[in-house]
């Protein structure tokens, strides 16, 4: 049997917000995925092994997904659902309430850009927005794309 030792490092999913897209008056968070990324490029010597290698494109990815909600009103929800898909190449704030300087946080003017928004449908009848960012490492987006 695993025996879990030592203090785990525990986030709540829900203090993330993403610009005025989603904020916890209109948006519950139930998960989100961060990771980084890159290209590898492999330089060969006459054989085809590799000898040297590069690395480029560096960028941090952020999936979100949320469920769209109004404390009173299911019309505002449903408002408040469609405000959060926006635009393919939008430039969004991202903050990360667990501490200034996290590593979710963008490098550059704090802009991820998004990749995609979608709305779905959990098994339960609940409507979720998942949506997909990306901030390249060395691309400072100030405004959205255009």
């Amino acid at each position: 049997m695993a025996e879990l030792r030592g203090t785990p490092v525990i986030y709540n999913a829900d203090n993330i917000s993403v610009g005025a897209i989603i904020v916890a008056a209109k948006a519950k968070v139930l998960s989100n995925d961060f990771g980084r990324e890159a290209d590898f490029n492999g330089f060969n010597d006459d054989v085809g092994d590799i000898m040297s290698e590069v690395t480029t494109n560096k960028r941090k990815t952020l999936s979100i997904r949320c469920v769209p909600y109004d404390a009173s009103l299911r019309a505002t929800a449903v408002t408040n659902m469609y405000a959060m898909l926006p635009a393919p190449g939008s430039a969004v704030v991202i903050a990360d309430d667990e501490g200034v300087g996290t590593v979710i946080e963008a490098d550059n003017s704090a802009n991820y850009s998004v990749r995609s928004a979608k709305l779905g449908r959990t098994s339960e009848g609940i409507a979720t927005v998942d949506l997909e960012l990306m901030e390249y490492e060395h691309v400072d987006i100030t405004a959205a794309v255009t």
